[in-house]
């Protein structure tokens, strides 16, 4: 069993929530055909999943047609029935607000990975002894602690 931290499973219920908003409304779907989804999307299968969402599906068209996808792998159609099975009437609401607040969830995991990633390298530069390499990882994550704490 996989066990997930909160942040991990906040962003992806956010970046579930991302897709079924890209899905049903047109702004939303404007802004991430010109933006692109690297930034609203973390984790590559649901990257994958908005990217043929964008391509392939009207946005008025059938969500649940798209999980018989062949492009997509099992992983990803599974996304699919997650956010066709998604209560959306809480979405309607206040769209951007919690297209703001979904971003913004995700922005933190992304920085969060970024400071597992720099510790990692800050650890193997530390080992090899690349005081360079080290110090500007550190610096790195220095600004990323900062962001972090006054995101949260």
């Amino acid at each position: 069993m996989v066990r997930f931290r909160r942040g991990d499973k906040l962003a992806e219920k956010s970046q579930n929530w991302l897709l079924l908003l890209l899905a049903t409304d047109t702004e939303v779907r404007r802004r991430l055909t010109a933006e692109g989804t690297t930034r609203y999307f973390v984790d590559a299968n649901r990257r994958a999943v908005a990217d043929h969402l964008l391509s392939s599906v009207p946005p008025d068209g059938e969500l649940s047609a798209l999980a018989a996808a062949a492009s997509l792998n099992e992983e990803q159609k599974a996304i699919v029935m997650e956010i066709v099975n998604e209560n959306a009437a809480h979405l309607v609401e206040d769209r951007e607000r919690i297209f703001h607040d979904c971003c913004r969830a995700v922005e933190m995991e992304r920085l969060r990975q970024r400071s597992r990633e720099l510790t990692r390298l800050i650890i193997e530069a530390e080992k090899s002894g690349d005081e360079e390499t080290g110090a500007a990882c550190s610096r790195e994550m220095m600004d990323i602690n900062r962001l972090l704490k006054a995101r949260n």
